[in-house]
């Protein structure tokens, strides 16, 4: 028999005929050895599956034929191997088997997001052999849903801050928005903006509506969006006190330490 390149497969003879060929008369004998003989291929996922339908490798034993077949079970990661689920059966085929360590399987629909045990074996004319160790693998294809509000309310002359919040542990970027580069934002969420002044708008459309895109990215990947809106709003300026000029009286207003013009009359203050 012709099997993986840079290794020679010799069959076994038995009472009952050729090693994988029919069983006759020491057909049960024979089923049992070739079962032992059959070692399990390794199944090797990549970290955490974002999707469900995830790429995974079967790292092949080395003496694998084609038409050997790959059988892959599930288990929820609490249960038992009592009533596992087949999740695949692979069939090998002569292109797996030339020079190749191993084969990447993909396009197969998992069982949905959750903890998980997989564990595979060899079978050969319908015997399979023993089963590998299990794998433990955490599927996760759902992006995290950003709880916190959307919009925010900002007195002027104020700093804005706020704790943004998703469903699940995440990691906070801002992703543009025609006012994103007047916000500053951490790894872990809290969105500030300095101090606005209502009577000089700073935003893109000149109306008090401050805009910026975040973006939470969980820890396989998956990333949940929302555009935030943060509108400054007016403080009514308090008057300290009047200065009068001719017949005219102007309102001096706290904090002022510029001049004032009206008409041809200068006021400093401050």
């Amino acid at each position: 028999m012709t099997g993986r390149p840079g290794f020679t497969q010799t069959p076994i003879a038995f009472a009952g005929g050729r090693l994988g060929s029919g069983f006759g008369r020491g057909g049960l004998f024979i089923k049992t050895i070739l079962s032992v003989l059959l070692a399990a291929p390794a199944v090797t996922w990549s970290g955490i599956a974002t999707d469900t339908t995830p790429d995974f490798t079967l790292d092949l034993p080395v003496d694998t034929q084609a038409g050997d077949v790959v059988r892959i079970q599930y288990r929820l990661a609490a249960s038992d191997w009592s009533s596992p689920t087949t999740y695949l059966t692979y069939t090998i085929t002569s292109a797996d088997l030339l020079g190749l360590d191993n084969i990447n399987v993909s396009g197969i629909t998992a069982p949905g997001d959750g903890s998980y045990d997989f564990r595979s074996r060899l079978e050969r004319s319908g015997v399979g052999g023993s089963w590998s160790t299990d794998v433990a693998v955490l599927i996760d294809s759902t992006a995290p849903t950003i709880t916190s509000s959307s919009t925010f309310s900002q007195a002027e002359n104020s700093a804005f801050s706020q704790q943004l919040t998703a469903s699940e542990s995440a990691t906070w970027t801002k992703t543009g928005g025609s006012d994103g580069s007047l916000f500053a934002l951490t790894s872990g969420g809290l969105l500030t903006m300095t101090a606005r002044d209502f009577e000089n708008p700073g935003d893109s459309d000149v109306n008090n509506t401050y805009v910026v895109n975040v973006a939470a990215t969980d820890p396989s990947g998956n990333v949940g969006t929302q555009t935030i809106t943060v509108t400054i709003t007016n403080v009514a300026d308090v008057i300290v006190r009047q200065v009068q000029l001719g017949s005219t009286f102007i309102n001096i207003s706290a904090g002022l330490s510029r001049q004032e013009q009206l008409g041809s009359h200068y006021i400093n203050e401050g």
